[in-house]
């Protein structure tokens, strides 16, 4: 039987609708602030070890009102920007970027938001180009902008200053890559301090632990630095004798910075290795991967240096079987993290060629370095140092199969590009003739070999003195075996 119900009911259900709704707008707002807690950002914006494709999403406040029409079209050409830098087409991509900047510049002027992202892309762009003059000035721009408009402590601002730190270290200019460093990581420490002043005592012994950290990785950098420096300058002995020296710093440091310690170890080996201290770098490398597996993602970066660097010690002591299986555990790794079209992937493919002809496994080894040839021909250009180095090595396999025109052929060319890129004096330049000189060897040539070797001999003394003893040794021994060819 129905019943007719109270006024009151209705009022009384009206009410707990509202506070049913106002639960609900509660839980909304809350988790779109933990989502977004600025700590979070500015953890996704500013370490290095986070994933760098993480972007924030437009802050438009006090920016002024824009145009949708104008909005969509940069959007559109925005869009087609960042689809270059992902399918790594980098001059294509730089028309469009240079584009993008002048509409943006135009409909929403040289401070927006729009604007300083369209800066930053073409900065990108001239950066994994190698065009570290053209890139500097945009980065620059956007960097003060940025600390101008949004302050020194916004996760944008944050992630120019990474933006400039990175550029400085790929020109070498270690000095003001770490002021950069060190300017980021104090206000990452600025924002963590904001974000937990006014809490209680178990708060400031996190601000106490997060100085040690930050001190800690600040000491662990410079040591990186100063280790590039000497290897930079091919102070091998002196950078191993500072490793050694320091290398209890990096044993002792806190858990939260394994890739610090990491990068150390891996450098470290890196120097043995180079050295021929082979006893010394494999278990140093052996230990830096176990901390990576320990420690690290499965597909971390690091992991695949260390691999790469282990099996050319393994290659180096003829130990084939162990440096092959590191070298396709790298390669499934590089083709999963970095794409088949990249540098370091290509370059491990190249490795594992050398692998191959280092067993005679000729037929196997030649598909590897066309593949390898042709991928850096197509994102880098025909005149990028790897590119000739993979000239040179397809030249080398030819000549090794007997192959001399062919041979003869790669070998002119690499020289030619070699002297037009690098000089004379450089050794690569050096090396490249060398190896045409064996090749005029292998064919009975012994006049021109003999005319290259000394050649080589004389830009060997002019480059490096007295220094690179083994290398004049050789030359002259070379020269030595051919004059006795020719008698």
């Amino acid at each position: 039987m129905w019943t007719i119900k109270h006024p009151y009911f209705y009022a009384m259900q009206l009410i707990f609708i509202k506070h049913i709704l106002k639960i609900l707008i509660i839980i909304i707002v809350s988790v779109f602030l933990i989502y977004f807690d600025p700590l979070y950002l500015e953890a996704k914006f500013i370490d290095p070890f986070f994933n760098s494709k993480f972007q924030s999403k437009p802050i438009l406040n006090n920016l002024g009102q824009v145009d949708f029409i104008s909005t969509q079209k940069w959007k559109s050409l925005n869009e087609k920007v960042l689809n270059s830098l992902e399918i790594k087409k980098y001059v294509e991509g730089t028309t469009l970027g240079k584009n993008a900047v002048e509409y943006a510049k135009i409909n929403f002027g040289v401070k927006h938001y729009f604007t300083l992202e369209s800066m930053s892309n073409l900065a990108e762009l001239y950066y994994l180009q190698g065009m570290y003059q053209k890139a500097e000035p945009l980065y620059l721009q956007v960097m003060e902008t940025r600390q101008n408009t949004l302050g020194n402590n916004h996760p944008e601002t944050m992630s120019s200053i990474y933006s400039m730190y990175r550029l400085y270290i790929s020109q070498g200019r270690y000095q003001e890559a770490n002021d950069m460093f060190e300017l980021r990581e104090k206000l990452k420490l600025e924002n963590i301090l904001h974000k937990i002043q006014s809490e209680t005592e178990s708060n400031i012994r996190k601000i106490n632990s997060l100085l040690s950290k930050t001190e800690t990785m600040i000491t662990c950098t410079n040591m990186i630095i100063k280790l590039t420096q000497h290897v930079d300058s091919r102070q091998y002995k002196k950078a191993i004798k500072y490793a050694e020296k320091n290398i209890d710093f990096s044993k002792n440091a806190s858990n939260q910075n394994h890739d610090c310690i990491v990068s150390i170890i891996n450098i470290l080996g890196k120097l043995y290795s180079n050295q021929g201290e082979y006893s010394k770098a494999e278990p140093l490398l052996i230990k830096g991967l176990e901390l990576s597996k320990k420690n690290f993602r499965k597909l971390h970066p690091i992991k695949i240096n260390l691999l790469t660097d282990l099996a050319t010690i393994y290659t180096e002591q003829g130990r084939y079987g162990e440096a092959e299986s590191l070298y396709d555990e790298a390669l499934k790794l590089q083709e999963k993290v970095q794409g088949i079209e990249n540098s370091d992937t290509i370059n491990t493919i190249n490795e594992l060629a050398g692998l191959y002809i280092a067993q005679e496994r000729y037929i196997e080894a030649e598909p590897l370095l066309l593949k390898a040839f042709k991928i850096s021909e197509k994102i880098q250009g025909k005149e990028y140092p790897d590119t000739i180095r993979y000239i040179n090595n397809l030249a080398l396999l030819y000549s090794l199969q007997s192959r001399y025109e062919e041979a003869e052929l790669l070998h002119q060319k690499g020289v030619g590009l070699c002297i037009k890129i690098f000089g004379m004096n450089h050794p690569s330049t050096i090396t490249s003739i060398l190896n045409q000189a064996d090749l005029y060897s292998s064919k009975e040539q012994y006049i021109r070999a003999e005319n290259l070797y000394i050649k080589a001999l004389q830009l060997s003394k002019q480059q490096f003195g007295k220094q690179d003893i083994k290398t004049i040794n050789c030359i002259n021994l070379n020269i030595a075996r051919n004059i006795t060819s020719l008698s």
